[in-house]
């Protein structure tokens, strides 16, 4: 694609995000809540494709001051963040209006789910004001995946059995007219969760006799 003259100019008809895209076993637990709601509740509208679920995790910011394109701006930010992995719940499917989009069926993360996913969204933000981009309304943030797009009356509201996503990256992506259709232009990994392992007792007790201070003379 070519880029355009003007660095902070973005090529009509394109935008751009940081997202997260579910494993393969993750859309295919998606893709059996979605048919059977779709099939109790009656809902209209059009099933989003297995490849193009994703959870727009940060869009571009506002552009303050940039120095160069703005798709190498934000492989820039993209690239300087650096945080542990998590996991996503999602326990509830929804009827969800955007300002541009209906989505008769989304399924929603959790409140602990949602707070993990802001915090990598804050430091997405935060990356992207330190190359000239400003993202507003940053913890104006609810964590969901869309399965059907469509202008319909009938929607859904149902809790669900939980389907756990254990995140271990995030992703650039280049969205279309249209927002669904997308291509990944830049991904990076998490790091992995801390993970102390089993506390040895008896190594403890033995740390804690050796640390003992010695016994003094009377």
């Amino acid at each position: 694609m070519p880029t355009p003259s003007n660095p902070s100019r973005v090529a009509d008809g394109v935008g751009y995000a940081f997202a997260l895209l579910p494993d393969a076993g993750v859309r295919e637990q998606f893709a059996v809540v979605g048919e059977r709601l779709q099939r109790v509740h009656r809902v209209g509208g059009t099933r989003i494709s297995a490849d193009a679920l994703r959870l727009d995790l940060c869009p571009m910011g506002r552009v303050v001051r940039l120095v160069r394109p703005a798709e190498q701006a934000l492989l820039a930010a993209g690239a300087a963040v650096s945080t542990a992995g998590f996991t996503l719940t999602f326990d509830s499917a929804t009827r969800l209006h955007t300002h541009a989009v209906q989505f008769p069926l989304t399924l929603k993360a959790n409140a602990a789910s949602t707070a993990a996913a802001l915090e990598l969204r804050k430091a997405l933000a935060a990356a992207q004001a330190a190359v000239g981009l400003q993202v507003l309304a940053v913890t104006g943030f609810s964590a969901y995946i869309a399965l059907m797009q469509g202008d319909t009356l009938r929607g859904v509201e149902e809790i669900i059995n939980p389907i756990e996503w254990t995140v271990r990256e995030f992703v650039l992506i280049r969205r279309f007219f249209g927002g669904l259709r997308h291509e990944v232009i830049g991904r990076w990994p998490l790091t992995a969760p801390a993970d102390d392992g089993p506390i040895d007792l008896m190594a403890e007790l033995a740390r804690m006799t050796d640390d003992s201070p010695p016994a003094m003379d009377e």
